[in-house]
C-alpha cells in the first residue's frame, strides 16, 4: 500500500540554499513563532528548519529564472528576483493555514532512560 494515500498534500516550494542556488523542496510545517520553515523531501523524517525569508512558494516560471541566473552567475539579477519574491512572499500565507492544521501538536518526546531506570 502506498504512503502517498494517506499523506496529506505538502506545498512546494522554493529555496534559497547556499549561495544562493535556487532548490525546490517541500514545506513541512512553520515553527510555533512562524518565522522559520522545515522544509525537505516529501518523505523526509527530519526536515531541516529556515528562514521565512529563505522559502517561497513555488511557481515554475520563477523557478526557472532563478536557476538560469544562477547557471550564469548573474548575482545582480539573482538578488532582483529573490528581492522580487520576498515582496510577494506574503502568499506563503496560502499554505500556512494548511500545515497548521497538519501539525497542530508538537510530538512528545520521551527520556528514553526512564524505562532503563525503572528496572533498576
Amino acid at each position: 500500500m502506498s504512503n502517498e494515500i494517506n499523506r496529506p498534500q505538502l506545498p512546494k516550494v522554493i529555496v534559497r540554499s547556499f549561495g544562493g542556488e535556487p532548490v525546490t523542496l517541500f514545506a513541512h510545517r512553520f515553527d510555533a513563532n512562524k518565522k522559520r520553515v522545515l522544509v525537505g523531501q516529501a518523505y523526509a523524517k527530519r526536515p531541516i528548519s529556515l528562514p521565512l525569508e529563505d522559502v517561497f512558494p513555488f511557481e515554475a516560471g520563477r523557478f526557472a529564472e532563478l536557476s538560469e541566473a544562477f547557471k550564469r552567475g548573474d548575482r545582480k539579477r539573482l538578488t532582483d528576483l529573490y528581492k522580487t519574491l520576498g515582496r510577494n512572499n506574503s502568499s506563503c500565507s496560502r499554505y500556512q493555514i494548511m500545515l497548521d492544521s497538519q501539525h497542530e501538536e508538537e510530538p512528545e518526546i520521551g527520556n528514553p532512560r526512564s524505562s532503563a531506570d525503572s528496572g533498576q
